[in-house]
């Protein structure tokens, strides 16, 4: 408004003239047209363009374009916006666009894309104007993307974001939503076994803020989690010190910068022990019976991944169940389009290890057979050729 008190003073005489700090000098012809950015005034006569510095005090931004018209008298001049489509207009344009652009990654940081953002020096959160805003600084500013630290708060909703330029003002209106922090319940299982790599499901609220988890037992290690279908969290156990004792293990979750314990725990066995394997050769497929020492594992048949070895090539084997008796575990898979085939050697992979076994003896081979007519319920309707 000071600005257009001054202007509207000065087209009383023929030439305007405009005052400096050093004196003064005379513009050529009448205003036309003028605006007005952070630290610059553009006037336009007739037939120049000037360009001016200035230190005045923002107090209201305009995005207007127009001429003044006099009037009878020299208080009466007026400013009069134009459309942009007349000529006069079309010869000077002066606008300056306002940053902007939206939040697309929210965790301990946030990275804000968009557009004019080189100026942007911090960005003000606020909940609302009866509370105080917070600020924080930005780096990583590349004009159209730039990152920033989310502050901490108590607060569960959503607080209001702007940016803020050098001259104060803040421009944008985004949302950041703070929610509860991730908790967790139990793990399914809650076992692992001592050389890691037993993948872990985590029961609880809010997942997907967790960064990492920590064990105890080797905190300086963390495991990214990854998410499941399901929407659960989960994570692959790190191994523990080779011992023949179990031990417990707790698990604490890394969310932003932050570690949040969890009431839960899961305990570390020795490896599973597979003992031996027998092939039978049925009507279409060859069946393969794994036995296994009996322990705390619980291993399950999503675990494991069987492959037969003959004439030095793998055939997959795939699990089709198992059976457990008091002091062993038996499971059982099949190998299609390998008729008459005697596999010598069996490959089982299970977390990150491999283990082979070799051809069984006799007397396991009887063992093993016997223990499969004792049960022979489980095969009848699984595999008609077997039973005869």
């Amino acid at each position: 408004m000071v600005l257009l008190l001054a202007l509207v003073v000065i087209l009383s005489g023929e030439p305007a003239l405009c005052l400096q700090e050093e004196g003064a000098f005379t513009l050529d012809g009448d205003i036309r047209q003028f605006a007005v950015t952070t630290d610059t005034v553009y006037i336009a006569t007739e037939e120049t363009l000037y360009q001016l510095s200035h230190s005045l005090t923002l107090v209201q931004s305009l995005s207007l374009r127009g001429i003044l018209k006099e009037g009878k008298s020299v208080e009466d001049a007026q400013f009069h916006r134009v459309s942009e489509t007349t000529e006069r207009n079309a010869t000077f344009n002066v606008h300056r666009e306002d940053p902007g652009g939206t939040i697309n990654h929210c965790r301990n940081h946030a990275v804000l894309s968009g557009y004019n953002l080189s100026d942007v020096t911090r960005v003000r959160l606020q909940r609302d104007t009866a509370c105080a805003a917070q600020e924080s600084p930005v780096w990583n500013n590349t004009g159209v993307n730039l990152t920033f630290h989310i502050p901490s708060t108590d607060y569960k909703g959503v607080v209001s974001v702007c940016v803020v330029l050098p001259d104060g003002s803040c421009h944008g209106n985004y949302g950041i939503s703070y929610q509860s922090s991730p908790t967790c319940i139990r793990t399914e299982p809650n076992s692992a076994w001592f050389s890691g790599k037993r993948t872990i499901t985590l029961i609880g609220s809010h997942r997907e803020f967790v960064e990492g988890v920590i064990h105890s037992h080797n905190p300086q290690d963390v495991t990214l989690p990854r998410s499941s279908k399901s929407g659960n969290l989960t994570f692959e156990t790190n191994a523990a010190k080779s011992t023949q004792q179990s031990l417990f293990s707790s698990v604490s979750l890394k969310v932003a910068n932050e570690t949040l314990v969890c009431s839960t725990s899961f305990k570390y066995h020795p490896d599973p022990e597979f003992i031996t394997f027998k092939s039978l050769t049925t009507m279409g497929y060859v069946l393969i019976i794994v036995e296994k020492k009996k322990d705390e594992l619980e291993v399950t048949t999503a675990e494991l991944s069987v492959w037969g070895v003959h004439g030095g090539k793998q055939h997959p084997c795939v699990m089709t169940g198992k059976e457990t008796s008091n002091k062993m575990e038996f499971f059982h898979c099949h190998i299609k389009n390998i008729p008459d085939a005697t596999f010598q050697e069996l490959m089982i992979h299970y977390g990150d290890r491999t283990v082979r076994l070799g051809p069984p003896s006799l007397l396991h081979q009887v063992l093993l057979i016997l223990r499969v007519l004792l049960i022979p319920c489980v095969f009848i309707g699984e595999y008609p050729g077997l039973i005869q």
